[in-house]
């Protein structure tokens, strides 16, 4: 059988012979908070005092950033970024931290469906082509995996691109058609 576009592990095929539909998916948000961390905290997996430098305050403004996506929250997402941004001009952050943490949470955005926080990451340049760690898949792909038309409609008209492909070559398109979300793709 060939490679499916199932992703993070749950064992549904979406491949060209069989289509049997795949079910949502969502990322591994423990990792993405980890990441959000990191970044709020000016440090990487290799820092030699990575324990001492990241405090309970960055993993709790993690956890808020995270939570406005997931809630669909605008304005909380976009003040807490604007406060990543007032750190940058202070500079307390390193410059393009708010966008490094806006692409962190764009894909969750996208495969939760929450086109206006789509909208507001995009303001804070998330890339919108950053791949997840599985299948190499874009936000799109995500949005039009999990059925959530109106992240695909707000990606599209925020730049993604709509030709990009995943490790199986595929579009988001083909994604969503092979998901039996085709009236999403429409």
């Amino acid at each position: 059988m060939g490679k499916g576009y199932g992703g993070f592990g749950e064992g549904v095929c979406t491949c060209a012979r069989c289509m049997r539909r795949a079910g949502p998916i969502r990322e591994d948000v423990d990792n993405k908070l980890v990441q959000i961390t990191y970044a709020l905290a000016n440090v990487y997996e290799d820092t030699p005092d990575l324990e001492r430098r990241v405090t309970e305050d960055h993993r709790r403004r993690a956890g808020e950033l995270m939570a406005a996506v997931e809630r669909g929250d605008c304005g909380a997402l976009r003040a807490l970024l604007e406060g990543v941004e007032a750190e940058e001009d202070d500079g307390l952050v390193e410059p393009g931290t708010a966008s490094e943490v806006a692409t962190y949470l764009v894909l969750s955005a996208a495969q939760l469906g929450q086109a206006g926080a789509v909208g507001v990451l995009a303001e804070f340049d998330a890339d919108l082509e950053e791949a997840d760690g599985v299948r190499k898949g874009t936000p799109l792909m995500h949005a039009a995996n999990n059925g959530e038309a109106a992240a695909v409609r707000a990606l599209i008209e925020c730049g993604a691109d709509v030709e990009a492909t995943d490790d199986n070559g595929y579009t988001a398109l083909m994604v969503a058609v092979f998901s039996d979300r085709r009236r999403d793709a429409a």
